[in-house]
């Protein structure tokens, strides 16, 4: 019977420690969730473009940014580079500020490349002048398309 008992203990023991640490992955505050989306530059996809969203709460503009790389289609999976420096796919739920930047490799299968000079005009590469925000919940996971007209 104590054997029993001690198993239990240790059971709960181990459940307490995961909640705490944040070890159930979806039901911690730091989840992350598999969002999409596309970026169009006056309805045309903007292959390559880089979106980054910001927190806006001013709390966790220090824990995660998201960002997402356009293919050459347009579209974009957000990831999350947490304080660890490891990056998670997907992004967590809350308000964000957008900025996009888009500058064309000229080589896209190499990491060593050179960009094509900004594409768009300055304020959309400050999520604060660019006008864009974008809400995600644990429930979105395609977001509408971010469709610029500079």
């Amino acid at each position: 019977m104590s054997g029993q008992i001690w198993r239990l203990h240790c059971v709960l023991c181990i459940g307490l420690a995961m909640s705490v640490t944040g070890c159930w992955g979806e039901y911690s505050s730091s989840a992350v969730y598999p969002v999409q989306g596309s970026v169009l530059v006056k309805g045309v996809p903007a292959a390559y473009a880089r979106v980054t969203l910001v927190p806006i709460n001013e709390d966790e503009k220090e824990i995660a940014s998201a960002v997402g790389v356009a293919n050459e289609q347009g579209e974009f999976k957000l990831w999350t580079r947490e304080g660890t420096g490891k990056r998670r796919d997907g992004a967590r739920a809350g308000a964000y500020l957008v900025s996009v930047s888009w500058r064309i490799p000229e080589d896209p299968r190499s990491s060593d490349t050179t960009y094509s000079d900004e594409l768009l005009p300055p304020r959309f590469q400050d999520p604060e002048q660019s006008g864009l925000k974008i809400e995600i919940s644990s429930r979105d996971r395609e977001l509408p398309p971010i469709e610029l007209n500079p």
